[in-house]
């Protein structure tokens, strides 16, 4: 009779723990989208944050109070030249004479942050992470350089801070910073007018998404 109420005993623990874990356990899949600020350092750029459209998708498993999540996304960034940066790649335009005129150039990035979630308030998550991103396109909206498409780095890993908000009916607010960790400039170590260019960019980006789970 022991041996019974102790075998009892110990499935009760174990059904009790197993329901536990499945009610704190949970993944959540849903849709993002928001606005994406972006910023190159650079000394030849327009420095100013540039908004720009931010959308894709999340995968959040949250097991009581930690987490990851998964978000492939799809961003935009804009790049627009600033005083000097015709002088320094006159090289790389299409004609001499345009060296002195203003360019812009829209980037297509896909993004995969991989993140750490931490869980500070009930609804609340500090998320940190890197993040991987590829550039899909590059649109050289006024036509200055040969091959815009190869003046941009292909590849950027980013290291990603901010906060996720859960809140009522499945609705998701995320805001974050992230910083690039690696110079996107390819042209960084080319020799032009018989010296090397010494010109690094980092790219930075304010991120503000609001999201629906629906799983």
């Amino acid at each position: 009779m022991k041996k019974l109420t102790t075998i009892i005993i110990c499935l009760l623990l174990i059904t009790k723990s197993y329901a536990e874990r499945r009610d704190r356990d949970k993944v959540d899949v849903g849709l993002k989208v928001g606005v994406n600020f972006n910023q190159v350092n650079g000394d030849y750029w327009n420095n100013g944050y540039k908004a720009n459209l931010m959308a894709g998708a999340y995968l959040f498993y949250k097991g009581g109070m930690a987490g990851i999540s998964i978000e492939p996304l799809y961003t935009q960034s804009t790049f627009v030249t600033g005083q000097g940066f015709g002088d320094l790649y006159a090289d790389f335009y299409q004609s001499t004479t345009d060296t002195i005129q203003k360019g812009t150039f829209q980037l297509n990035y896909y993004n995969v942050p991989v993140l750490l979630n931490i869980k500070i308030l009930p609804r609340i998550w500090l998320q940190l992470g890197p993040q991987f991103s590829g550039v899909l396109s590059v649109k050289d909206n006024d036509h200055l350089l040969k091959d815009a498409e190869s003046f941009f780095s292909k590849a950027m890993i980013s290291g990603v801070g901010g906060l996720w908000i859960n809140l009522p009916a499945g609705i998701t607010i995320s805001g974050r910073y992230v910083l690039g960790l690696n110079d996107i400039n390819i042209n960084s170590n080319t020799m032009t007018n018989n010296k090397t260019i010494e010109d690094q960019w980092q790219q930075k980006m304010l991120q503000v998404g609001i999201g629906f789970t629906f799983l």
